[in-house]
């Protein structure tokens, strides 16, 4: 999807059009627009937090061809807060409470420690299979980015495929977390006051 809008700017930038913003003032606004419209599509709909997270996960599979992904939200009712299985799209058929990480435990983990992007383009072999009714394939790369809202981390997800991510891919993400972390402190401040 942002291929076809750079292509589409490129030819616009060959006219020699003045009135065109810079390139990163122009990339940004396509971001906002790819990030605001993946909203509206996916996100607002859903006050349910599980609803919202499988709407997402196939939101981000439609759109940039995620063979596995897995939405992992912060638990803060135990005394140590850990991420726990939220929602998943073409997960192995395991038990939710398999899905249990504490901060800093595993990538999803430490992801959600450091609170930054990871985007790993070389999986080892062994560490993660897709599985169809045809066959089983090992993906190329994996993407793990934090769901958080100013200060305040809601959680984790991690996304599998066989194409590698750009970097148009993770703008992409990281304006999407804070977009989504800010509709979850709105559920959570809506359910707050009931």
């Amino acid at each position: 999807m942002v291929n076809f809008l750079n292509i589409s700017l490129k030819k616009r930038r060959r006219k020699k059009d003045s009135s065109i913003p810079s390139e990163p003032i122009r990339k940004q606004k396509i971001e906002n627009i790819l990030v605001e419209d993946f909203m509206r599509d996916f996100v607002f709909p859903f006050d349910n937090p599980e609803q919202l997270a499988q709407s997402i996960l196939s939101g981000l599979a439609k759109h940039f061809e995620i063979l596995q992904g897995i939405f992992l939200e912060v638990d803060e009712t135990e005394e140590v807060n850990a991420l726990r299985y939220l929602g998943g799209y073409a997960c192995a058929a395991r038990n939710v409470e398999d899905y249990v990480f504490q901060l800093g435990e595993g990538l999803p983990g430490q992801v959600a420690v450091d609170r930054k992007l990871l985007n790993l383009n070389s999986i080892p072999e062994g560490y993660l299979s897709v599985r169809t009714g045809l066959g089983e394939a090992k993906p190329n790369s994996l993407i793990i980015f934090p769901i958080q809202f100013g200060d305040k981390l809601w959680g984790v997800i991690e996304l599998a495929s066989f194409h590698s991510f750009r970097e148009e891919d993770e703008t992409f993400f990281i304006h999407l977390s804070n977009e989504i972390g800010g509709h979850l402190e709105k559920l959570d401040l809506n359910f707050q006051d009931q």
